[in-house]
């Protein structure tokens, strides 16, 4: 069985952490809400449209509400400000669905069910809901291979040069020795020799 990566390791550590601070377990609810809510004002705008799936995003969110705290009034004011469109009556059946039996999604299943795109996820900054066209060993290569580019590009702005610059820039690499048809040794010598200050 192989270990996981030392950054997943750590962020589940961290994930713990803050899951119990204090003492007390944290609910990812509040952030899950914020980024559906984020997610949905993306691809629609201020309101959700009068169709099929506008009403099945309310029903998510209403879902999620229902497990927190005061949650007939966020509910009723979300829809209100989301979906104004809906009648009352049609609304208040909704919530009443919701309360009859309400739904707790994972992640993977969370993300299919809004058909959340990688690039949705990582342009909202989305970290309670997984994409449904990646799984985590290609958005692991991803990560890995941006937190490179970044590294790299850090690097060059320190003045590192890139490998292919520095070897052909280096001596070595060179090999003036083969040139003048004398030994790697006896080359270095005589520089020596000749520039006092490198020996």
């Amino acid at each position: 069985m192989t270990r996981p990566a030392p950054h997943i390791v750590k962020a589940k550590k961290r994930e713990i952490q803050i899951r119990h601070r204090n003492g007390r377990k944290f609910s990812m609810a509040p952030k899950r809400l914020a980024e559906i809510d984020r997610l949905l004002v993306h691809r629609y705008g201020r309101e959700l449209p009068d169709d099929d799936a506008g009403r099945d995003d309310a029903l998510i969110m209403l879902h999620h509400f229902a497990h927190g705290g005061d949650a007939l009034n966020r509910m009723t004011a979300w829809m209100a400000r989301r979906a104004p469109w809906m009648p009352p009556g049609e609304a208040n059946a909704l919530i009443d669905r919701v309360f009859a039996k309400p739904i707790k999604w994972g992640a993977e299943t969370m993300g299919k069910r809004l058909r959340l795109t990688w690039a949705e996820r990582t342009k909202l900054k989305i970290g309670t809901v997984w994409a449904f066209d990646i799984t985590r060993e290609e958005a692991a290569a991803i990560q890995a291979q941006t937190r490179r580019i970044s590294r790299e590009a850090k690097r060059r702005l320190k003045g590192a040069k890139p490998r292919h610059e520095y070897e052909a820039s280096a001596i070595g690499h060179a090999k003036p020795w083969i040139a003048e048809g004398i030994s790697k040794a006896t080359w270095y010598r005589r520089q020596k020799q000749a520039s006092p200050q490198l020996q």
